[in-house]
């Protein structure tokens, strides 16, 4: 991993600056739940700063944001981001999820967010990768800033379901409770590398984390898109494990009906994360659906 700073960052709880060539490590761990670059990549990415938005980028060409769930990171998307980086520009910006002040801390503000991103950096034509809570994100972007927004992408997205959340997966210092609990949203279990389910429980130890976790479960909860989704014309791509049990099938097809502009590809032996349980399809039915936007 390299790292590259593009100008200073004001921290706005202390008012400090970054010095160049430096990361002030406490805005990161405020900026995203999953922050560590998986240590099997195979090509090198760069941890990027621009004003307030801390980004991991890699590649050049026409820009690709991925928008996480709510415990998501590189991870969820190394393999398609690496195949990807020969043609296109993908970034991944770290949502201030617990940075925000408790009582903004929703899928709305996070939108909005979104859309300060693509205007801070300049990007036009942003295709968006929306997994879980950040396809519901990605949603209510395009819904705002149709004419920003190329293409969708939605892998077990939100938007018309609640993210359920058991209670057990808050049992302080019990990493074997996060582990099965991390494992489940995957068909082989097999999938998440530890090194996943540890930033996953470091996450959870901090309660002021955890409440900020439920707020944003709850905000998706609160806010349906049913009717919305009808006035989207963005080509979308929707991409379902049959396996997935967050954000089941059915839900899948329900998508597909709202949106009148989109195609919906289902994975056989495949849970909630279809980008990381299987990049292989996934990467064949993404440059498909490209070869169709792109020319």
């Amino acid at each position: 991993m390299r790292f590259e700073m593009i100008t200073d960052i004001k921290n706005n709880n202390n008012n400090s600056k970054l010095l160049a060539g430096q990361i002030n490590e406490e805005f990161i761990k405020r900026c995203g739940p999953i922050r560590r670059l998986p240590s099997y990549a195979k090509k090198d990415f760069f941890l990027k700063t621009k004003l307030n938005h801390i980004y991991y980028e890699i590649g050049k060409g026409n820009p690709v944001i991925f928008c996480p769930g709510l415990f998501g990171g590189v991870y969820n998307v190394l393999e398609v981001f690496e195949h990807f980086s020969d043609n296109y520009r993908m970034l991944m910006p770290f949502f201030p999820m617990y940075d925000m002040p408790v009582h903004k801390t929703n899928v709305k503000s996070l939108a909005s967010y979104l859309g300060l991103f693509i205007n801070d950096l300049q990007l036009n034509d942003v295709v968006i990768i929306g997994s879980s809570m950040g396809g519901g994100i990605a949603l209510i972007h395009t819904l705002n800033n149709p004419s920003k927004v190329k293409a969708l992408i939605l892998c077990g997205s939100s938007g018309i379901s609640n993210i359920p959340l058991s209670t057990v997966f808050f049992k302080r210092k019990n990493y074997e409770n996060i582990k099965i609990q991390t494992q489940n949203i995957f068909y082989n279990k097999k999938i998440p590398p530890d090194e996943m389910i540890e930033e996953v429980y470091n996450l959870i130890l901090s309660y002021e984390n955890v409440i900020r976790v439920i707020r944003l479960t709850k905000s998706v909860k609160k806010y349906k898109m049913h009717e919305e989704l009808k006035q989207i014309k963005t080509p979308i791509l929707l991409i379902w494990g049959k396996n997935d049990i967050v954000t089941p099938p059915k839900i899948g097809a329900e998508f597909h009906k709202l949106l009148s502009n989109s195609e919906l590809h289902y994975l056989d032996n495949c849970g909630h994360v279809p980008t990381q349980e299987k990049p292989t399809e996934v990467i064949e039915i993404i440059t498909k659906f490209f070869r169709n936007i792109y020319f």
